[in-house]
């Protein structure tokens, strides 16, 4: 999803996305499916029957899991602990390279100015 700063991950919409996929596929598996399809007939008549025929078990799905509860746990915990985490290591890794130009710039001087021990050929004496 777009955002002002930026795109945001959506993990967990991502996640449900797959598991509808991966449940999609696996209904076509002959024994799997026939089990899955008996499962998803129960639950859509105690939604029937619970909400008086108001929803279907595709409603439920469509309009309230997706949109609303996997999408809101998204945009109020998961995202921004993971923007939250992301900006940290960001600054961490810039930090660390700042430190890390001066020290990798001493070693190679150093390393250098240094002549390299058993550059000799054997049979030559020093």
């Amino acid at each position: 999803t777009k955002t002002g700063g930026g795109t945001r991950p959506d993990i967990l919409q991502h996640v449900y996305n797959s598991y509808r996929s991966a449940y999609g596929t696996a209904k076509t598996i002959p024994i799997a499916g026939f089990f899955l399809e008996l499962a998803e007939n129960v639950t859509s008549t105690g939604i029937k029957i619970g909400t008086l025929g108001n929803l279907s078990l595709r409603d439920v799905d469509e309009k309230i899991v997706g949109p609303h509860i996997v999408k809101g746990v998204d945009d109020m915990v998961v995202n921004p602990i993971v923007e939250t985490v992301g900006g940290v290591v960001d600054c961490a890794m810039h930090v660390g390279g700042e430190i890390a130009k001066p020290v990798v710039g001493t070693v190679g001087a150093v390393m250098s100015a240094v002549p390299l021990l058993g550059n000799n050929k054997e049979g030559e004496e020093e």
